[in-house]
């Protein structure tokens, strides 16, 4: 009997207490007009400045920090993402100004060089803009955040830079290259920019 009213007193707080965790804000709202009207202008027009990348993103919380958090994350992810597409774009393009083959070794090292220095400067992305709003759900409050993240992509091109210059056979096969000398002109034009 002491096992019967044992196992029902667990199953009962058991129930109680999952029906208790399961309440709370929707993190997850359905989008309506003042989802977009709510919306930084900048949000949706991001900024065309020469040398930087811009991204912007949306997260919500029920934690303040957390909302701006996840939506720098996500615009942090999306930055990366259009990173590495410019790595592919510029491999294909030292594949055709050396002639090297797109399996060669020359252009494995390369692309391998290319996005550890992507990943690396990743990081120099800064959150220019932010805006959090409250919003009432049917479970309580959550917060909304929007981020404007800004990439100078003249500091990606002095470490590319760089390292081409530090490797002896890439800087042999692209010294005289058009590329080189395209990075060596935005490399200047980001230090102008820094006051360097």
């Amino acid at each position: 009997m002491k096992k019967i009213i044992l196992y029902s007193t667990t199953i009962l707080i058991s129930i109680s207490l999952w029906s208790c965790s399961n309440k709370g804000p929707n993190l997850n709202p359905e989008p309506n007009r003042s989802t977009f009207k709510d919306a930084p202008d900048w949000f949706n027009e991001k900024p065309k400045k020469e040398g930087y990348i811009y991204t912007s993103s949306l997260a919500e919380s029920r934690n303040y920090q957390s909302s701006l958090t996840k939506a720098a994350a996500i615009a942090r992810r999306e930055l990366a993402t259009t990173l590495e597409s410019e790595v592919n774009a510029l491999t294909d393009l030292v594949n055709r100004e050396t002639g090297s083959g797109i399996e060669s070794e020359f252009i494995t090292d390369f692309k391998e060089t290319t996005q550890v220095i992507v990943s690396n400067t990743l990081q120099g992305a800064e959150v220019v803009k932010q805006q959090t709003i409250e919003l009432k759900t049917d479970g309580g409050k959550i917060f909304r955040s929007w981020v404007l993240l800004e990439y100078d992509k003249g500091y990606q091109q002095k470490k590319l830079l760089d390292a081409i210059k530090a490797d002896k056979i890439l800087s042999d096969k692209l010294e005289a290259s058009e590329l080189v000398k395209e990075m060596e002109d935005k490399v200047e034009a980001y230090r102008k920019r820094k006051g360097q």
